[in-house]
């Protein structure tokens, strides 16, 4: 049965919603290892300050165990993906970690100037540019510092209760972390837009490449042959593990991609006791009849000797489509949408024109309102009946073409 127009981009949207997530948890992950090398230097720095100040061994060690704990968990999550898939999880750990850390010093040191230590554990933690961090961040650098500025007054030199300074100073905090939040939010949506129009660049190159393959397939009579390919692959093996004087160990793994088409991990894990969920999944990236990442690989591959692009243009704007550039004029973005609407209602040989409903449910689909510019649609939407009819006139007047 076929999709209608909001199931399948919904089902688009899905798709670059994951391709997106896992471009961002790709570099959350190798931002930690740098918040890693941020840490150790924070460990020196601690133990020289702690040094200075006379601090007792017992103090210096667990201040140090702490930062070196942070640091661990940072790496593990950095270095073993596959067991400690959720790098969000390190990301918030490390918040709560570097301000306890800040807190123990604070109270360890018990100098005014050592205050700044809250904004630097702050900037270390804004490094992962996540949502669930950034939130618990900002809440940290507030509840700490209003903790710090009425239960220890001492440390500005100031009256207990609510006096003028301590009012001031949690005035100055409130305004701080408020526009700090701000900032992050706007620099936290500006990245998510950035990984979403990565995401629909992937899921779109599927798309042709998948065209590519039905092409290939239906007009020029060639079809993959998976059982070909799987029994050179075999030959392959056992001949290249003759050759360097070892067991095939290939030939078994071969045999559960051969039954990967049609067996579910379920029926594989109880025929196959020595593999595991992962190690299933990952040589479910290999099998063909299903998965046909092997062949994206292959196709990309012998098509980019042909693609150049600089790295200058790798980022640019133009990459990007939208019918909302900032450049344009309004009556640039208005023609763009009248044509983008026109294109909607013509027959194409490949696809049919879509009902004036259907274009109602495509235009307020997340992937369209961020496409167009809102006060646009809240135009079209406002004059919906106007826009039908000069599209039935103009249909009219050119006999229905």
């Amino acid at each position: 049965m076929a999709l209608s127009i909001r199931e399948n981009m919904d089902y688009s949207q899905v798709q670059s919603d994951k391709e997106a997530q896992i471009k961002e948890i790709f570099y959350m992950r190798r931002k930690s290892f740098f918040v890693s090398v941020v840490l150790a230097i924070v460990l020196v720095l601690t133990v020289i300050a702690l040094y200075i100040a006379e601090a007792a061994v017992a103090s210096m060690i667990i201040h140090s165990f702490l930062v070196l704990a942070i640091i661990a968990l940072n790496l593990l999550f950095f270095r073993f993906p596959r067991f400690f898939p959720d790098i969000r999880l390190a990301a918030s750990l490390t918040v709560l970690g570097l301000y306890l850390l800040s807190l123990g010093l604070i109270l360890e040191l018990r100098v005014p100037s050592i205050f700044t230590i809250l904004f630097l554990s702050y900037a270390i933690a804004a490094i992962y540019q996540e949502v669930r961090s950034n939130v618990l961040n900002n809440l940290a650098l507030f509840f700490v510092g209003i903790t710090i500025i009425f239960r220890f007054p001492e440390f500005f030199h100031t009256d207990e209760g609510i006096t003028p300074d301590t009012a001031y100073l949690f005035v100055f905090l409130l305004v701080f972390v408020a526009l700090l939040s701000i900032s992050s939010f706007i620099l936290l949506k500006r990245k998510r837009y950035f990984f979403k129009q990565l995401g629909r660049i992937k899921e779109r190159e599927h798309k042709v490449i998948d065209m590519v393959f039905r092409l290939r397939e239906n007009y020029a009579g060639h079809s993959f042959d998976h059982e070909d390919y799987y029994d050179k692959m075999e030959s392959f093996a056992a001949e290249f593990s003759r050759h360097i004087g070892v067991s095939d160990v290939f030939k078994e793994r071969i045999a559960i991609l051969r039954e990967m088409g049609d067996a579910g991990p379920e029926e594989l894990l109880k025929k196959y006791s020595d593999y595991s969920i992962g190690d299933l999944r990952e040589l479910a990236q290999l099998e063909l009849s299903k998965n046909r990442k092997m062949r994206y690989v292959a196709f990309q591959a012998s098509q980019a000797p042909h693609v150049e692009i600089s790295r200058k243009d790798m980022f640019a704007e133009r990459w990007y489509p939208t019918l909302n550039h900032y450049k344009d004029s309004w009556e640039v973005k208005v023609v763009a949408f009248a044509v983008f609407y026109a294109v909607l209602k013509t027959e194409k040989p490949l696809s049919r024109s879509i009902t004036d409903r259907e274009i109602m449910e495509v235009l307020s689909l997340e992937e369209f309102t961020n496409l167009v510019h809102p006060s646009l649609l809240e135009v079209f939407y406002n004059n919906t009946n106007k826009f039908l009819e000069i599209i039935e006139q103009s249909y009219a007047k050119g006999g229905g073409q």
